[in-house]
């Protein structure tokens, strides 16, 4: 029987979660222990704008109860799953607690089998990512948790660093810089802005902040977009930017000496 107490949180937020789901088999799939009644009881949780990487199954087994409660067939083939997979004699829905409104439905793609969604919950390998649309992830907050990190890169000014499995070059340099950049509340003043693509002045020149990586420089830039109005109907129209200022942060790609490798 499923008890299910409906307490659901809405916000105008911008919550963005995603769920990667592995099944490789060589991995060791994890249980949930039942009590000593041999129950599971699944209880929901809190699932918001933190940017969280959950891993283990029984965080796992409260999102999808949580996320898909309204849909008796998904929790009876997550309650078929648990109990297979585990050994328990009986799971007791008892959810409260909320997935942020514009995440919802985010479990959906784990329950298109039962050998799918066990993938998803047991398989250490598969990851659930919370997080939102109004910030960037921390730098490597995506990268597959069994990576080697053997490089790493700073930026001058900025707390945070990015890794990398091997020695960045082209995208993967400007990629790890940009994520690093933005992750980073401080990253720049009201002035200059970062620019990870390339814009156009009002005379056709192309630029951006990395217009001299192979410096080891970022350029920051202060902007005015221009426009000009038309005398007939007084309306303004906006022509481009015009480049005022600039300011340059030298970033490093140093090799870590001490190699740390997944536990």
């Amino acid at each position: 029987m499923l008890k299910i107490r409906k307490n659901v949180f809405e916000t105008n937020s911008s919550s963005s979660h995603s769920i990667s789901i592995s099944n490789d088999k060589t991995q060791l799939y994890e249980s949930i222990s039942p009590d000593e009644n041999g129950e599971i009881t699944i209880v929901g949780g809190e699932f918001g704008w933190e940017y969280v990487a959950y891993f283990d199954s029984i965080t796992k087994a409260n999102y999808c109860a949580i996320d898909c409660e309204s849909h008796s067939l998904n929790l009876a083939m997550l309650e078929e799953v648990l109990l297979e997979h585990t050994g328990a004699k009986k799971i007791i829905f008892d959810i409260n607690g909320y997935v942020d409104h514009q995440s919802i439905g985010t479990s959906r793609e784990a329950f298109d089998s039962k050998e799918k969604l066990k993938d998803f919950i047991f398989n250490p390998a598969s990851v659930l990512f919370t997080g939102n649309d109004n910030s960037s992830p921390p730098p490597n907050f995506y990268d597959n948790p069994n990576a080697i990190y053997r490089y790493e890169g700073k930026i001058e000014s900025i707390s945070n660093s990015v890794k990398f499995e091997t020695k960045p070059h082209g995208e993967a340099l400007e990629k790890g810089i940009t994520n690093l950049f933005y992750s980073d509340d401080n990253r720049y003043d009201d002035e200059y802005r970062f620019y990870d693509h390339e814009f156009d002045t009002i005379s056709g020149v192309k630029f951006s902040s990395f217009d001299d990586i192979k410096n080891n420089k970022i350029i920051l830039y202060k902007v005015e977009a221009k426009y000009i109005t038309n005398d007939s109907d007084k309306k303004s129209k906006y022509i481009g930017n015009v480049v005022l200022d600039t300011k340059v942060l030298k970033f490093t790609v140093e090799k870590i000496k001490n190699v740390k490798k997944p536990s």
